[in-house]
């Protein structure tokens, strides 16, 4: 299937940002989805660092999280060059699947990347590709109610676009699927994988960011596995 490039591209006057909110409870050992989230997270900023090679422009601008009880920050509103990779290592030992504080986390760390990006001379908003938030759990949420939070972060405000939020459940049961569709920003964000299948995911993230292809590829790509 061919996918479409989308209207608007990253580039050094309107970059992209990228947020990665990924579970780290306990469950996240099993199938060995921790260590397929390292590799791919680490394999994305890679990539993305070796696209800002000679220059200190940036294309993206990234949050990354992983979460338990707690959210526990990576980076924020970060530049692929500033971002450190061997600090971007999952392990599931962060507890359990407190879904609202991580929402909070990311709509703070992108209302930073916002900030920084506003800052810059020449800024062009309007042509830079939506803000893209990618939260990933494979359990039930075991906290408050995250739609408040979720609904704050969709809500940000973004000139002449909106923010895009996928909703990522991991090998989750039907029950515990229904507070990710009260995450993502559209039914069709809602995504169901296979634990197997996490790496994959997250290549399509990263492939889909660099390329600048319609977001709707993660949804297709998905499906079809």
């Amino acid at each position: 299937m061919a996918f479409k490039k989308s209207e608007k591209r990253a580039n050094a006057h309107h970059p992209q940002c990228v947020t990665l909110v990924i579970d780290d409870s306990g469950s996240m050992e099993e199938h060995g989805k921790c260590q397929q989230v390292t590799e791919a997270v680490q394999d994305m900023v890679i990539t993305m660092q070796s696209l800002n090679m000679g220059t200190h422009a940036f294309r993206f601008l990234l949050n990354i999280c992983k979460f338990g009880d707690v959210p526990t920050e990576l980076a924020v509103a970060k530049s692929p060059p500033e971002c450190d990779v061997e600090t971007l290592e999952f392990n599931g030992g962060s507890g359990g699947t407190e879904m609202l504080p991580a929402l909070q986390w990311a709509e703070g760390a992108l209302k930073k990347s916002l900030q920084r990006c506003r800052s810059m001379p020449n800024y062009q908003e309007e042509l830079a590709p939506n803000p893209l938030c990618i939260f990933l759990s494979d359990g039930e949420c075991t906290g408050d109610d995250p739609a408040p939070a979720a609904k704050a972060l969709r809500s940000i405000p973004f000139k002449n676009g909106e923010v895009d939020v996928f909703a990522v459940g991991v090998g989750m049961r039907d029950e515990h699927f229904e507070v990710m569709k009260s995450i993502a920003s559209k039914p069709e964000y809602a995504i169901q994988i296979d634990s197997e299948g996490v790496a994959d995911f997250l290549g399509d993230v990263g492939g889909t960011v660099v390329e600048g292809t319609d977001v709707a590829r993660l949804t297709a790509k998905a499906k079809a596995r």
